[in-house]
């Protein structure tokens, strides 16, 4: 997907009453552009009550964003919208860019759609964290019981449906406050006093702690519960205990001035643990 986008403002202002008018002439021209890339490989065999079925693929996610900015200042002829042709002019730019790369594997396997298994696993790798951090492997599996299927379940008059099911899984977390935290920020616009006349001069200067340590937060879950529909299928419930911890939690630290940074450093701060019972129900 991409969008290019053009946006202009002129105004013209009365210079403090005096009949002398300065016109404005402002342009701007964002473009985005996202790129999203999907493969993947499926193989399913069947033999005697053993189904399996085996997945491998690869996605990746770039996104790029780019804007040109020029201002125009008392125009020759406000007629003419061209910001270049003005008699003073001002221009800027400014860019930036992400990228994410996936590698995923599944395995599914059924006996007599009774027992289920299936086993996941993905690599990711990210461009807001260093070459060292950049990777990170999140694993899961789940196994699941379908009793009604069971003979001594074939003449239930109470279930229609009931099954057993239990996972444990990790996934990761790139979203940082910037995309590129963990490489020194300068800025242009810093003023330096110089001199015995204490001139200010502009200068660069870094405004953003470097963080090379940053690393992906993990997400890490328990999940047991059951499906249960009853009564020749006209009540649903379900039921769910679930446990989940994040480590190297992201997050913004607040630095303070005498540091000589003014702004907030991305870091892994901390966990966070959510854990309880979720249940549902739905007549029919």
């Amino acid at each position: 997907m991409s969008a290019t986008v053009f946006y202009f403002q002129a105004q013209t202002n009365d210079d403090y009453g005096s009949g002398q008018h300065n016109s404005l002439l402002v342009q701007e021209r964002p473009i985005e552009l996202t790129t999203t890339i999907t493969n993947t490989l499926t193989y399913t065999k069947s033999f005697g009550k053993n189904n399996l079925t085996l997945l491998v693929g690869e996605e990746e996610t770039n996104f790029s964003y780019s804007k040109f900015r020029i201002q125009g200042d008392n125009l020759v002829n406000p007629s003419v919208r061209l910001a270049s042709v003005a008699a003073s002019s001002s221009s800027a730019n400014e860019a930036d860019q992400w990228a994410i790369r996936g590698f995923l594997g599944r395995i599914f396997y059924s006996y007599d759609d009774k027992y289920l298994f299936t086993f996941n696993t993905r690599r990711d790798q990210s461009s807001r964290f260093s070459s060292s951090n950049r990777s990170g492997i999140f694993p899961s599996f789940s196994v699941g019981w379908k009793i009604s299927n069971e003979n001594f379940m074939k003449d239930s008059r109470i279930f229609s449906d009931l099954k057993l099911r239990g996972s444990w899984g990790q996934s990761g977390n790139q979203f940082t406050g910037s995309n590129f935290s963990y490489l020194p920020t300068l800025a242009t616009t810093i003023y330096y006093p110089i001199g015995n006349t204490q001139k200010p001069i502009r200068g660069l200067a870094p405004i953003t702690f470097a963080n090379g340590n940053l690393k992906w937060e993990t997400n890490e879950q328990i999940d047991i519960g059951f499906d249960a529909t009853l009564l020749n299928n006209k009540l649903d419930i379900t039921m769910d205990y679930y446990n989940k911890k994040s480590k190297n939690v992201l997050l913004s630290k607040p630095l303070p001035y005498s540091s000589g940074f003014f702004l907030p450093a991305d870091a892994n701060l901390g966990s966070i643990r959510n854990s309880g019972i979720e249940t549902g129900d739905y007549l029919s």
